[in-house]
């Protein structure tokens, strides 16, 4: 049985290593930031009851999908019949000098007769579906509504003092566009259904910037809701709405409908958006940044939410420290490499010039110690040429030795067999 290694703990890093392994185990902190944005949560008892209001009034939309699709079909099967019959009268015209002539003038008129024997063979096929009243509340695709987020809070900040100098058309397209955004706004985002969970990070952050500056507006205000729906709901409601993915989707409900009284194509809109705002309140803000509130939103706050409380300062959550233990190679550290440690330099004494007598002696001590440095380097070669002359010597004593007897064994053989 082995002996079970005990790991060793740095006093330095406060990681521990075996001698065997090739990695050690490091503890890294991990700290999260208070800028975090929270989606509104919704009870689940009332998120039945808005997603039945939901499916309600995306019905007469759901239909008119329907036919559309119906129509489309029928079309492309007419369309082809139409080939047909035609592609039957060339054949039997062709050998015609008459109809050689006419199929130039055909092809140029094709597409006239085509809607001309549509028109005439199915004509209650062929009738093309009106839209309703509230395709035009209704928008879907995640891009489409954050263009319509962007629109609204670059609208929201725009103010009089600053078009002046611009024309007063510019100035009318923007009241009108201003006139089609006021009212109430109800986004429904799939967070449950989409995987990667940061491609609606943003839409918090825009519906508080779009709140926080409609605060301070007089006129042309507008309540804007978000609510984030479980895993499930967007394939049933794609399935619905005959797409693929829907992503998010969001409901306009104007100011000028809410008292009309030709209201009948938006009353599951109107009762579906009461719904919300009874559930929600409060619209969504962020708490790190400071905005002005009107007293209508203080008074009908919930105090008991904490989601949806609003506050005029500023406040950022406590941050959360984490220890994570993870892994990191073993590096092997050169501490054998030293600097050499710099010794300051000491004033040495002025030494005199040497005079003619002793330069003269120095020189003859420097030949007599280059030549006797050449004799014992002389010495050296004629030793060396000696030995390797001796071991060739050697050899050749060796081989001469070897090649006689080898001439006396074939004697000897040959006697042997002449006897």
């Amino acid at each position: 049985m082995k002996e079970p290694v005990t790991p060793t703990v740095s006093a330095k890093t406060g990681s521990t290593q075996t001698a065997k392994d090739k990695f050690r185990v490091v503890f890294k902190h991990t700290l999260t930031t208070p800028y975090t944005t929270k989606w509104p949560v919704v009870p689940a008892e009332k998120l039945n009851s808005i997603m039945s209001d939901f499916e309600k009034a995306l019905d007469p939309l759901v239909q008119y999908r329907i036919e559309a699709s119906r129509h489309h079909r029928q079309v492309r099967i007419e369309k082809r019949k139409a080939t047909k019959s035609s592609k039957k009268n060339n054949k039997n015209n062709r050998n015609s000098a008459q109809a050689k002539n006419e199929e130039e003038k055909e092809k140029k008129k094709k597409k006239k007769k085509m809607e001309e024997e549509m028109k005439v063979e199915n004509p209650e096929n062929l009738k093309k579906p009106t839209q309703p009243k509230i395709s035009k509340n209704i928008i879907i695709g995640i891009s489409a509504i954050t263009r319509l987020l962007q629109s609204m809070a670059n609208n929201s900040d725009n103010n009089s003092e600053k078009h002046q100098h611009q024309q007063q058309q510019q100035q009318q397209q923007q009241q009108k566009k201003v006139e089609k955004l006021s009212g109430t706004l109800v986004v429904f985002a799939f967070n449950g259904d989409l995987e990667p969970s940061h491609i609606l990070s943003h839409f918090p952050a825009l519906c508080h910037v779009i709140s926080s500056k409609n605060s301070k507006k007089t006129s042309g205000r507008f309540d804007l809701r978000l609510i984030p729906l479980p895993k499930g709901t967007e394939a049933k409601i794609a399935s619905l709405m005959r797409i693929k993915r829907a992503g998010a989707i969001a409901i306009h409900l104007p100011e000028t409908t809410a008292g009309d009284n030709e209201t009948d194509d938006l009353k599951d809109i109107i009762k579906l958006v009461s719904n919300v705002k009874d559930t929600l309140p409060d619209p969504p803000l962020l708490s790190w940044l400071k905005i002005n509130i009107p007293n209508e939103l203080d008074q009908n706050q919930s105090q008991d939410r904490e989601d949806y409380t609003v506050k005029k300062e500023p406040i950022l959550e406590p941050a959360s420290i984490k220890q994570l233990e993870t892994k990191a190679p073993i590096k092997q550290k050169n501490n054998q490499q030293q600097q050499p440690q710099q010794q300051p330099q000491q004033q040495k004494p002025k030494q005199e010039p040497p005079s003619q007598k002793e330069q003269g002696q120095g020189q003859k001590s420097g030949k007599e110690q280059s030549g006797s440095k050449e004799t014992s380097k002389k010495t050296e070669t004629n030793s060396k040429k000696r030995k390797s002359q001796e071991l060739v010597d050697d050899t050749d004593n060796k081989k001469k030795k070897s090649d006689n007897n080898g001439v006396q064994q074939q004697k000897s053989t040959r006697k042997s067999q002449n006897e």
